[in-house]
Order: structure tokens, then sequence, then C-alpha cells
């Protein structure tokens, strides 16, 4: 048993396994306690979910937009919205392209701009295509 729950609050998603195989590994977990007897509130599934997800500054606002629904997060809606929805292997690859094309722009315009100028354009710009992509889901 303990090494259901250790698993559960350690895992860490790779960014190259699918979103919906990671919840699923979280599914299974959840499964696993449940069948040994032990309560296991869905909540705190979903906050294993969600701690589990690499800490940025794009994710941070992703997690920030689920856990803004308060009650209304449930197991069910995140696995909806983060299994099924827009965070597959094309959106992670998108993402990972844009965060790089930014970068290098960054790293031409340094010479022109203040270093500390181009992270704040790069972070209000990563906001903006959060939001987006979190508002059609």
């Amino acid at each position: 048993m303990y090494y259901y729950f250790q698993e559960l609050y350690l895992r860490k998603w790779d960014e190259y396994t699918s979103m919906s195989d990671h919840i699923g590994l979280f599914l299974n977990l959840k499964r696993c306690i449940t069948e040994a007897g032990h309560k296991l509130k869905d909540i705190l599934v979903v906050h294993a979910i969600l701690h589990s997800l690499p800490h940025s500054n794009i994710w941070d606002v992703v997690k920030q937009n689920l856990l803004d629904k308060g009650k209304g997060l449930t197991l069910d809606v995140l696995t909806a919205v983060m299994g099924i929805k827009g965070f597959d292997h094309e959106t992670k690859v998108k993402a990972r392209s844009e965060r790089r094309n930014l970068q290098d722009a960054s790293q031409l315009c340094t010479k022109q701009v203040g270093t500390g100028e181009i992270n704040q354009i790069i972070e209000s710009l990563l906001k903006v295509k959060v939001q987006r992509i979190t508002k059609t889901y």
C-alpha cells in the first residue's frame, strides 16, 4: 500500500508520455488503492496530478486556471480537460517550438534591449498563448 501512495505523490510527467496515459496511471493507482480497501477522495488524485506537472510559467497558468474552478474541479473535469482535449503530443511539440522561437528571438534582441525586458516580453507572450489554449478547453 505504501508504494501506491508513494507513486501517487511522487510521479512526475516526463513530457514524452501522452497526457491521457499519464492521467491513466493516476486512475490506475486510485483503483489499486481502492481495491486494497482504502478510500481515496478524488480531489487528492486531482491535486496529485496537478503536482505532477512541470513547474514552469506556462504550466503554472494552466494549473491555476484549473484550480480557479474551485469545487467544480473534479477528477472527471480534469481528465476531460487534460486527457482528451488538446494536451496531446502535437500541443506539446507546438509549445516547445514556440518557446524555442521566443528564446531564439530573445537571444537576437538582447544586444539591443536589456535581458530583463526581454524576459518580461517572453513571459507576457507565453501567458497570452496559455490563456488562449485554456479558454478553448
